[in-house]
């Protein structure tokens, strides 16, 4: 009876041994569907991710396309009433610099009344010292001949003071004139570059204006008015160098300063060579 057991056991664990191939066989099938099955909806998954970004790239060149056609066509329908806000501030910006211009006349005129005032009060007080000082001088002259040298001696100096004054007059009524030509140009230089830049705007609106009227140049008309915009201010910019009335105004004063120093220096050259030896002051 054991000895039976035991080759029904050896007998069960051949027939399983036998078996075993066709179920490997059986799992490796299995298992290569499921890898074709995964594989599969790998390939659609992509696919489907794929067109879907496809799809969102068509939507935003539509919407890329749609929102340039609408600046084109809002452009175009504003064009004008761009230009007028253009030209608009452009004016506006034109009446300060009017305004600067006035305000800086109307400096230099203060300035010049100031100035004159200034020198004729000096002048007052330097002739009542030197008036006093020729006085002590005849007062301490105890010759005719002692009086007729103090006499000679103050008529050059009233002619050297007198030559003197014209000199200064002379030269800040020149300086004066500059300034003013100067501011004058200022001004005239400002209102004709204003007046040329409008006219210049005007027209590349117009032009704008014309070619909107063809719907595929619209695109290019807006493109062409920023592009000639941009070069009329940057040419505006350019026609007059920055800080050049400055400059200029600093090489009228810098001139009238040589001027002066150059007069007094004559003055003083003058009274030594009529001074007899008495100092009368001036």
């Amino acid at each position: 009876m054991t000895k039976k057991r035991y080759t029904t056991l050896g007998l069960g664990a051949f027939i399983v041994l036998l078996s075993a191939p066709q179920v490997f066989a059986q799992s490796d099938a299995a298992s290569l569907r499921a890898a074709e099955r995964a594989t599969a909806r790998e390939a659609v998954q992509a696919e489907r991710i794929e067109e879907r970004a496809q799809r969102q790239e068509e939507r935003r060149d539509a919407n890329a396309n749609d929102r340039a056609e609408n600046r084109i066509a809002n452009f175009c329908e504003r064009v004008s009433e761009h230009g007028s806000k253009i030209t608009q501030r452009m004016t506006d910006r034109s009446e300060k610099i009017a305004e600067r211009i006035q305000s800086i006349e109307q400096k230099r005129n203060q300035q010049q009344t100031n100035k004159e005032a200034a020198i004729a009060q000096k002048r007052e007080g330097v002739d009542t010292r030197r008036a006093e000082h020729f006085a002590q001088l005849a007062d301490q002259a105890q010759t005719d001949e002692r009086k007729e040298v103090v006499a000679t001696y103050k008529s050059a100096v009233e002619v050297a003071v007198a030559e003197k004054r014209k000199a200064i007059d002379n030269r800040l009524a020149t300086f004066w004139s500059d300034v003013e030509v100067l501011i004058g140009n200022e001004g005239g230089n400002y209102a004709a570059d204003h007046d040329t830049l409008v006219a210049a705007v005007n027209e590349a609106v117009d032009e704008a204006v014309a070619s909107c009227a063809t719907a595929d140049n619209s695109a290019e008309s807006a493109k062409a008015l920023r592009e000639t915009l941009k070069s009329l201010q940057s040419n505006q910019a350019s026609s007059r160098e920055k800080g050049a009335f400055k400059s200029d105004m600093k090489d009228l004063q810098q001139t009238l300063k040589n001027d002066l120093e150059q007069v007094t220096e004559e003055y003083r050259t003058t009274i030594e060579d009529v001074r007899p030896g008495a100092e009368a002051g001036s």
